[in-house]
């Protein structure tokens, strides 16, 4: 197969300070789309998107009758991220991260419990400080803490408002979202009450 001599990647990142983080050396590099469709078999590789984050996928490569499929973190609950199903993809290997190891737990009963803990801490505390990964799950508590908290202020650092913005205009890797939801978080917490995203 011709095109295997490259090096895939997806177009996650979307300007080039976080791509020299990576320091990767290699030639020929092709972004993934240019050699196989989303969930097309083509060149002997099916990827989809894995509802982890902006830029996570799943992948099947296919050769000599043999298949490998690889996913790092997947989930189909995520509200804000798309998921090309996996589940009845066939495979002699199948090499999947489990983050989360052998808590059972939904994914949306944890968001959920998330959220719920916030508001237990408001009634507490006028600020409540919600570290959230880089990439991925942040805006999935938001829209949950938003729904559950219609009224209390939303604040996030200069990364956290960065994600908002994108999700706002990106119709790849984001599912349509509310916009007065994502609008609603303003930058760095000023006041002296409510919830900050970093």
């Amino acid at each position: 197969m011709a095109a295997s001599a490259g090096v895939y990647r997806t177009n996650h990142f979307h300007n080039t300070q976080h791509c020299s983080s990576y320091r990767l050396l290699y030639k020929n590099a092709v972004a993934l789309e240019q050699v196989a469709p989303r969930n097309e078999k083509c060149n002997g590789i099916t990827w989809g998107l894995s509802g982890h984050c902006e830029g996570s996928v799943w992948l099947k490569l296919d050769w000599d009758d043999k298949a490998i499929l690889f996913s790092g973190d997947y989930t189909e609950q995520s509200a804000v991220y798309p998921c090309d199903v996996l589940r009845n993809q066939v495979a002699d290997l199948a090499v999947l991260d489990c983050a989360y190891g052998h808590d059972s737990t939904l994914w949306n009963d944890s968001v959920t419990a998330a959220a719920a803990a916030v508001e237990n801490l408001l009634e507490k505390t006028p600020i409540v400080f919600l570290p959230v990964p880089k990439y991925g799950r942040g805006l999935d508590l938001l829209l949950q803490i938003r729904r559950r908290l219609p009224y209390v202020p939303l604040y996030g650092d200069a990364h956290f408002c960065k994600q908002t913005e994108i999700a706002l205009v990106d119709g790849k890797w984001y599912k349509p979202l509310p916009q007065r939801i994502l609008r609603s978080v303003r930058p760095d917490a000023a006041e002296n009450e409510g919830v900050v995203f970093f």
